[in-house]
């Protein structure tokens, strides 16, 4: 089998955190799933341990390994497509973009939106509770919002916008109160 090298994040220096801004890509079902497989395939085919009886034991493959992989590579197959990323990025690198600001993830008509816990590219459905501001279902059991953070999980919109525990209380009180109405 090829060996095949996917993306690792560089660890930051003592007292330097580095944390990412996880957004939310709104995709077709259909495309999903298929890239769902993709993950899968590599998490197989990346492997290189077995188990007593033979069967590969899969590696975990993140979604950013994976896009990263393929857009590591998109010059090999698309030439010109590179060659304009490439120039974008060094324009952005000689134009920084002017900063942005969080949206308030209790404003609006939030009750349209979706609302799910993310951690590596799962998703978990967000349901507003009585003793936690939401909980999700993992596993066929209830699990609170302080324990999914801890295991790091990250609330979510379907807006991308990431929702801490005070404002998920919040989110949560709307969302129960338009149900009753």
């Amino acid at each position: 089998m090829k060996s095949r090298k996917l993306f690792t994040r560089k660890k930051a220096k003592n007292g330097e955190g580095r944390q990412s801004v996880i957004k939310h890509l709104l995709l077709p079902e259909e495309l999903i799933r298929e890239l769902r497989l993709y993950k899968d395939a590599y998490s197989i085919c990346l492997s290189r341990k077995k188990d007593e009886r033979g069967n590969t034991i899969p590696v975990q493959v993140t979604w950013e390994q994976m896009l990263r992989r393929w857009m590591d590579n998109v010059g090999r197959f698309d030439k010109d497509v590179k060659e304009y990323v490439e120039s974008g990025k060094a324009h952005l690198a000689a134009n920084p973009p002017a900063p942005t600001f969080p949206v308030d993830p209790t404003e609006g008509d939030i009750w349209e939106m979706r609302h799910f816990f993310e951690r590596d590219g799962e998703e978990l459905d967000a349901i507003p509770g009585d003793l936690t501001p939401f909980y999700a279902v993992k596993e066929g059991r209830r699990v609170g919002m302080r324990q999914l953070f801890a295991d790091g999980w990250v609330l979510m919109n379907e807006a991308g916008i990431e929702i801490d525990y005070n404002k998920a209380a919040e989110v949560s009180r709307i969302l129960k109160e338009h149900q009753k109405n």
